[in-house]
């Protein structure tokens, strides 16, 4: 995994509640003009994520395509397009934390040749997300609800279709897709081989959610402990922290884990030594990193999910993401948000600011900076320079406790 991932990933899962006043939020009514579209658009990944060109107003703006969450608007391009305010939507983004947002009603947003008209969407408070990314809203899975969408990431592109049969596709790489709410989020069922049963009898639906750059996360609400009791995973660590970032912000103090799974399955195509982290939401996900093992097709008209993968032995993703320690910003700094190993407990808590890293200093760098992963990545033998809350000074030799 690219050295960003050791920061943040970027989990922008909106799940939207009761209403205040009237709630146009949620329609029925097919987003897109056109009965019959093809679009094959060019794609830009930022931090592993799928950043494409939208038309507001004959102007062109960056939009993350993210298939977890809802489409909304920056408040800065809601407020240069004049939108008029509709009611509020009550929100939960994928730290569970809770918020309300603004619905206007955007008149027209084109991609390709695609229009989607008079649609309401969010409005976003949180600024840190789209001026760190430079994006100016998210096309989420409520517009795509009609569409076959397909992410090509060798050749950086993305297709919105509107019948499977304009692209070509291997019904062998199919599985059924669950489509939930009225926001349309897409869920696939994932196999986990547990050595107390047999092969692939422990499964869980998750959400496919490509606004979430890492590969997986583990939900502990609802089959944590059971896929702990098939032997399904290990429990790695335990640890108090959050090193999140997530539509309503950064995400709060809470308990994760980290864990280790011998091998999941997707759609007959295999994944071993994974590791992965949980999350506090109500789902587990499947990020934009599935992107660079298979070329994945969403059918939300038929109800289908692609994966075809890029080699027919599997994937082995062992110790790619295993880590002692995880990052977040603090105060506008670079700090430690989780210490996952717990040898290095009693030398570095969460808060403790980074000064530097294997001589790098961290100290200039800004909030995006952090987010952005421009800070030096951290080995195992990594030195780093370190601030306690307290305010003491210490050098940690990362190989002295690993």
């Amino acid at each position: 995994m690219k050295k960003t991932a050791w920061l943040f990933a970027f989990l922008l899962l909106v799940t939207a509640g009761r209403a205040w006043g009237q709630d146009p939020f949620y329609t029925t009514q097919n987003p897109i003009e056109q009965s019959d579209y093809y679009a094959k658009i060019p794609f830009e990944s930022v931090n592993g994520l799928v950043i494409i060109p939208v038309e507001i107003s004959g102007k062109t703006y960056r939009f993350l395509l993210d298939t977890g969450a809802s489409t909304l608007l920056s408040t800065k391009l809601s407020q240069q397009l004049g939108l008029q305010p509709l009611a509020k939507i009550a929100i939960s983004d994928a730290n569970n934390q809770h918020d309300s947002l603004q619905t206007v009603l955007l008149p027209a947003l084109k991609i390709s040749g695609i229009t989607f008209a008079n649609q309401p969407v969010l409005v976003a408070t949180q600024p840190l997300i789209f001026d760190c990314l430079g994006v100016d809203g998210m096309l989420g899975s409520n517009f795509l609800r009609n569409s076959v969408v397909q992410f090509s990431q060798p050749d950086r592109t993305v297709i919105i279709a509107s019948e499977a049969s304009q692209l070509s596709l291997d019904a062998s790489t199919a599985t059924e897709l669950l489509v939930v709410s009225r926001q349309s989020l897409p869920f696939i069922t994932m196999h986990f081989t547990g050595k107390e049963v047999r092969r692939n009898t422990v499964f869980e639906q998750l959400l496919f959610d490509t606004g979430f750059s890492s590969f997986y996360d583990l939900t502990t609400t609802k089959h944590f402990d059971s896929f702990k009791q098939a032997k399904a995973l290990t429990v790695l660590s335990r640890a108090e922290g959050g090193d999140n970032v997530a539509l309503t912000g950064i995400e709060q103090p809470a308990t994760h884990y980290q864990v280790f799974i011998p091998e999941l399955t997707i759609n007959n195509a295999q994944f071993r030594n994974v590791t992965a982290t949980t999350t506090n939401d109500i789902n587990s996900r499947i990020g934009s990193e599935l992107l660079k093992y298979g070329l994945v097709t969403v059918d939300y008209k038929n109800r289908k999910f692609y994966f075809a993968p890029f080699t027919a032995t599997g994937v082995d993703l062992q110790a790619k993401n295993r880590r002692p320690l995880a990052f977040t910003i603090a105060e506008g700094k670079l700090s430690v948000g989780i210490v996952w190993d717990k040898k290095l407990r009693h030398t570095i808590a969460v808060g403790d600011q980074v000064l530097s890293i294997d001589g790098v200093s961290c100290e200039q760098f800004t909030a995006c900076d952090i987010v952005n992963g421009k800070h030096p990545s951290v080995r195992p033998d990594s030195r780093l320079r370190i601030k306690t809350r307290q305010g003491v000074i210490k050098e940690v030799a990362l190989a002295e406790f690993l």
